[in-house]
């Protein structure tokens, strides 16, 4: 894979434009399982859901919630002084993963911030972290991949990519898995942390699936061939997005013990944003006005288009019944899955 997959990560994420517009609230709907707009003129980049709400930050950094059956929507918080990279919720807060806007005029780390869930000033828990890319969340601890130290002129990443976590209160913070190249993702599965390396880092070009016990401990290698820039995890499978033997930009099922690599779709236009639900990987292309939402069964087969009209590709989220995601035309809707 060039280099041309990872940072293309980074371009398109960082140089989004915000799209002027206000907000109101629809009319809630009456049923557990509700199909259709939940809230109206949310550009929404960033997407997290709990029993309750979905949250999102949309395009000038305010960070909103509504009620899962629409509803008023609450401005939470505001985080105008940082590029918000990912986005976790746990019982009490919204956990933010971020760049400071001055890492567009020259390199600096990033931070994790935290914001109680009913609204407040955006606290920084950990700051030194090299570009926390991706963010995830167990009981105790957050977990991040840590890609590097950007350069944004230059194009490149730092040697500095590594896996860390810490406490929720932002304590005890400890290095899993160092001198990483340039990790953009992270999943958590029992006691393990997987995780890949893209290879982008300049001066260290590994790449591969790997997992490491979430308390430290023994890297494992899973795979060295494939270059996965997202993860996805299935009860029997691990789903990767990013470059193989067969293919530069594509969507491949790794067998958990590494041993087989199968290309299940391939193109230019996928973009990632993977989720494994019930036998299906969802995922997101890039289509000229707007990006599209589709799926392909785990085992293989023809992918099937849920909606062409996605804003953004972390901007959806699945529960039991629907698919939560921001469309092209500002509302955050609830549509079958």
């Amino acid at each position: 894979m060039t280099r041309r997959l990872g940072l293309c990560f980074l371009a398109v994420l960082l140089l989004a434009n915000p799209l002027l517009a206000k907000r109101r609230a629809v009319t809630p709907g009456a049923e557990r399982c509700v199909i259709g707009p939940i809230a109206i003129l949310a550009y929404t980049t960033l997407l997290a859901t709990d029993a309750q709400h979905v949250y999102w930050l949309d395009d000038f950094g305010y960070l909103l919630r509504v009620s899962r059956l629409g509803g008023e929507v609450e401005e939470l918080a505001l985080f105008e002084e940082y590029v918000t990279l990912s986005m976790v919720v746990d019982a009490t807060h919204v956990y933010v993963s971020a760049l400071p806007l001055e890492a567009f005029f020259r390199p600096m780390p990033g931070v994790i911030l935290s914001v109680p869930k009913g609204g407040g000033v955006p606290a920084v828990l950990i700051s030194g972290v090299p570009t926390p890319f991706d963010l995830e969340i167990d009981a105790t601890h957050l977990y991040w991949a840590a890609a590097g130290t950007l350069d944004f002129d230059q194009g490149t990443l730092a040697p500095d990519g590594k896996i860390e976590r810490a406490l929720k209160n932002g304590t005890g913070r400890q290095t899993l898995a160092g001198d990483v190249s340039a990790p953009l993702d992270v999943a958590l599965e029992g006691d393990l942390v997987w995780f890949g390396q893209t290879g982008l880092t300049e001066g260290n070009e590994t790449i591969g699936l790997y997992t490491v016990p979430k308390v430290g401990g023994t890297l494992r290698t899973i795979n060295d061939d494939v270059i996965p820039a997202e993860i996805a995890l299935s009860p029997t499978t691990v789903f990767a997005y990013g470059a193989g033997a067969s293919s530069d930009n594509a969507l491949f099922a790794v067998a958990r013990d590494g041993s087989s690599v199968r290309q299940l779709v391939a193109g230019d236009e996928i973009v990632g944003g993977l989720h494994a639900v019930d036998g299906r990987l969802y995922y997101v292309t890039e289509e000229v006005e707007a990006n599209s939402l589709r799926w392909i069964a785990e085992g293989g087969g023809t992918p099937v288009l849920v909606r062409d009209d996605l804003y953004y590709t972390e901007d959806y989220a699945i529960d039991g019944c629907a698919i939560v995601m921001g469309t092209a035309g500002g509302e955050l809707v609830r549509t079958a899955r």
